[in-house]
């Protein structure tokens, strides 16, 4: 009978280690979900960033190219690009 008892309890213990066990590891997954997330959202910065200094060095080599021709880019329209013609 007390044998019973004690299988019992170590089941019991048992069920709360796993239990305990498995909350621990989604917890960790969580943390490491948050940090995936935070890792995203940089590199969508820095993506935004190169493509803008991408299009920077693009209309620098433009205007480069004007000036070595002797001539001048012009504000086509207000609020536009003196390069491409495109809004700003």
């Amino acid at each position: 009978m007390k044998h019973k008892i004690f299988i019992e309890l170590a089941y019991i213990a048992i069920i709360i280690y796993a239990i305990w066990y498995i909350s621990d590891i989604q917890h960790r997954l969580s943390v490491a979900h948050g940090a995936l997330i935070e890792q995203r959202e940089m590199l969508k910065t820095q993506q935004d960033t190169i493509i803008k200094q991408k299009l920077l060095i693009d209309a620098l080599e433009k205007y480069i190219i004007f000036s070595e021709n002797g001539q001048v880019p012009l504000y086509i329209d207000k609020g536009k690009s003196p390069i491409y013609n495109e809004p700003l």
